[in-house]
């Protein structure tokens, strides 16, 4: 139905992802019939594509795995591709080891994705990429390379 719609159209995953899971195993059987009913010394393209297909989706399997190993290779570590989800959890997870369960941010983004880390909003602390009076420095690394640094400053009342 998506493929029927426009292809200027943005096409979300999701929409395909049945058809797809349905689409595979009878893939695999197509080409597994014709990969056997073709003569040996005919069977090379199809081990060739075999393989080729096999690789990608080995190597990709890996770099979403290990990905995190990639940031010691970055100049610029928000330009990996799964930096903002990786900074969000583990700044919720160090937020909430130094005891503080709400915190306002400028950032419209970072506030809703802290708070389904169950970091509420309040204005008893405030987190900025800029220092502040009697700030806390947050920083999170993978593999001894920092990702980010933010400033926690505890509002006094």
């Amino acid at each position: 139905m998506s493929l029927i719609l426009s292809f200027r159209q943005r096409v979300e995953i999701q929409s395909f992802a049945p058809f797809v899971m349905l689409i595979l195993p009878l893939a695999a059987q197509t080409f597994f019939h014709t990969y056997r009913i073709r003569l040996k010394i005919f069977r090379k393209r199809y081990q060739l594509l075999f393989y080729t297909a096999l690789v990608i989706l080995v190597v990709n399997t890996l770099v979403v795995f290990f990905n995190q190993h990639f940031y010691r290779f970055l100049k610029d570590p928000t330009r990996h591709f799964s930096y903002p989800m990786h900074v969000m959890k583990e700044l919720a997870a160090q937020l909430q080891r130094k005891d503080i369960v709400c915190i306002h941010t400028d950032d419209e983004k970072v506030q809703l994705r802290l708070r389904f880390y169950g970091i509420s909003e309040c204005y008893k602390a405030v987190l900025s990429e800029e220092p502040r009076e009697e700030f806390d420095k947050v920083t999170i690394r993978y593999n001894k390379t920092p990702i980010y640094i933010g400033y926690v400053t505890k509002v006094r009342n």
